[in-house]
């Protein structure tokens, strides 16, 4: 029934045109990381166009984007061997049912800085509302694989990254969020390819 339930919504948002709500997505998001004690609220993992409508249609406020659940989805492994347009084609799907804000799994940006901002202009464009890039090298490493050496980026080129995703960006409540990698996190020996970094995510 629940099943049903949510085909049909989807069939209305299709047939409505996906009438937009009344609070831009990424003015939704930015209120949702910024909030505190009772105001603080869970995202929800999707991967498709009908795990995102069900996250909304199970009271979720926004949702997780997940690198891995989309690599998954596609049969390849969450080391950027989907590439950054075939992630960008079911973001499109997951944002055109949805009146939630998506958080997306940026991994590293796919690149350098010229890469990462393209990504922004891009995901602005299919009403994602937000991207969470990871301190680390391209291709990333699944941070889960235990033993896996995570090699990071250089401090000053990653900051120049959050930048030019930052000097690209045209909605002021477009959110770029930075995930930091410590080796105490998943490993039970310090590895020498992490820095003392706390793994964290940061809204900028």
């Amino acid at each position: 029934m629940w099943c049903c339930s949510v085909a049909a919504a989807l069939s209305t948002n299709a047939a409505a045109g996906g009438a937009a709500p009344a609070v831009r997505k990424t003015t939704q998001l930015k209120k949702l990381l910024s909030g505190r004690g009772k105001d603080m609220s869970f995202i929800m993992e999707a991967h498709n166009g009908l795990s995102a409508k069900i996250v909304e249609e199970a009271g979720f406020k926004g949702i997780w984007g997940s690198g891995l659940s989309i690599s998954a989805g596609m049969g390849v492994r969450d080391s950027n061997e989907a590439s950054y347009t075939q992630v960008l084609e079911t973001l499109e799907f997951m944002s055109d049912n949805t009146s939630i804000p998506i958080l997306l799994d940026g991994d590293t940006g796919y690149g350098n800085y010229n890469n990462a901002r393209r990504l922004v202009k891009k995901l602005e464009m299919r009403g994602i509302a937000g991207v969470c890039l990871e301190d680390k090298l391209f291709p990333k490493t699944n941070s889960l694989l235990a033993g896996a050496p995570q090699q990071l980026a250089d401090i000053e080129e990653f900051s120049l990254k959050i930048k030019a995703c930052k000097d690209t960006q045209r909605d002021p409540d477009f959110q770029v969020c930075r995930v930091s990698f410590t080796a105490q996190h998943f490993h039970t020996s310090p590895s020498p390819t992490f820095t003392g970094r706390d793994r964290d995510r940061v809204p900028l």
